[in-house]
């Protein structure tokens, strides 16, 4: 549960994740292939194992970071290359700790904030320039701060929503302009 995805061409990935049943966090990626229906394990994470962390692609890459392992919350980020089917780090969130964060991709930068530290939800979003590897501070999201969300690009617009707070479920959605 709680494992992070993105899509490369025509294949889907998965990584890292939480098995309820042995109480594990895992660090795993595989790679499914719809054509033929089926999955094939591809190079391990090298950073810690975790859950609720976050995945995108761009140009070709994949990307996973963030995430609760089992000693704490997470800021780093991994570029994924299928073609070498290896990992490389890449420079830690902007936002410092984060974990149930959300993620969305316009152009070829990605979009990564609200979700929690270890102690507060919050608001803050921050885009990545993998051609930079570097973090910018954008504008945070306006609504009431949530963990969970949903988030999803179309075009040039970004938008995250429902989620929840710390103990109420939201059902709105925002629209973030690039």
């Amino acid at each position: 549960s709680n494992a992070a995805g993105f899509s490369i061409g025509n294949k889907g990935y998965v990584a890292c994740g939480f098995v309820t049943s042995g109480s594990q966090y895992k660090n795993d990626l595989w790679l499914y292939d719809p054509l033929g229906n089926t999955w094939t394990q591809k190079a391990t994470l090298p950073g810690m194992a975790r859950n609720y962390c976050i995945g995108f692609a761009i140009n070709g890459k994949g990307y996973v970071g963030l995430g609760t392992s089992a000693l704490s919350n997470l800021n780093d980020l991994w570029e994924y290359d299928p073609i070498f089917d290896s990992w490389l780090q890449k420079a830690n969130y902007g936002g410092g700790l984060r974990t149930k964060a959300v993620c969305f991709v316009i152009g070829n930068q990605a979009y990564v904030g609200t979700g929690m530290n270890n102690t507060t939800i919050l608001t803050d979003i921050w885009a990545y320039d993998p051609s930079l590897n570097t973090w910018v501070a954008k504008a945070s999201f306006p609504g009431i701060a949530v963990q969970l969300a949903s988030a999803f690009a179309i075009g040039n617009k970004g938008y995250v929503g429902l989620g929840t707070t710390t103990t109420t479920d939201m059902n709105t959605i925002w629209e973030y302009n690039s």
